[in-house]
This record gives C-alpha cells, structure tokens and sequence, in this order.
C-alpha cells in the first residue's frame, strides 16, 4: 500500500536572491495535497511508510537554467524523525532521493531543501517545507 512522493520546485530564476526565496520558488507533489501553499514553509507533502521521497527542480518560464538540489535536512530535534536515510542524492540530474521509515509516525517533520542554480555553490538557497506520513 502507499506510492512514493515525487516533490517538485519550481524556481524563478531571474528574480530569486537570498531575502526573497519563499516567494520565488513553488512546491509541488504527485500526491493529492491536503495543505496546498504557494509559501514553501507551509507546503506539507504526504508520503507513506516503506517507501521513497524523490524531490527535483526546475526552472519557471521556459529558463535554460538547472537547478541541483544539493541536501536534504532535518529541521527540528524535537519532531518526529519519518526518513531512513537522507544520503542518495543528489544524482547526475540534481534530483535527491530518501528512504521512509518502515512504521507509521505521526507528526509533521520539518526539514530543509538546499539548492543551487546552474551549479554556483557560491549561492546556496534554502527553503523550509513538511512532510507528514499517510495512515494507511
């Protein structure tokens, strides 16, 4: 039972620096959103025990520019820990894959999604959405 979650951002390019992230950059999943937001730190996706989180980014208006999704990190100490493992990413195309947990948790896990645009590791982004686990 579940599905693997397939998140993607979707980032302006053009108009994005490091005090205005939030409003530059889109979040969206593969799975029937219970909280969708344009603010990526209210952008919760769901994913289900056992199986994978893949997230990948791309760049709005028809850009020729990539974008690399360089690590994915817990947020708090205190909220329930639903990833097996955060280590396989990120890949030749800049996607970054995790492991689920193998039990339901409840609870909403903040995290961070580090990333760059057109391999400029000078320029580190960051946004801050969630990921809750589906009963099933």
């Amino acid at each position: 039972m579940g599905q693997d979650t397939d998140i993607t951002m979707q980032v302006d390019t053009k108009n994005i620096n490091k005090h205005n992230v939030d409003s530059h950059v889109t979040l969206t999943d593969n799975r029937s959103n219970k909280q969708p937001s344009k603010d990526p730190k209210n952008f919760t996706s769901q994913i289900s025990k056992g199986k994978k989180v893949t997230w990948s980014g791309n760049a709005r208006d028809e850009s020729d520019d990539t974008i690399q999704i360089t690590n994915i990190t817990k947020k708090e100490t205190h909220e329930p820990e639903l990833l097996q493992s955060r280590g396989k990413g990120p890949d030749s195309n800049g996607k970054y894959k995790a492991n689920v947990k193998d039990e339901f948790i409840k609870g909403v896990e903040g995290y961070y999604i580090e990333f760059t645009i057109n391999h400029n590791k000078h320029s580190v982004y960051r946004v801050d959405p969630k990921l809750a686990m589906e009963e099933n």
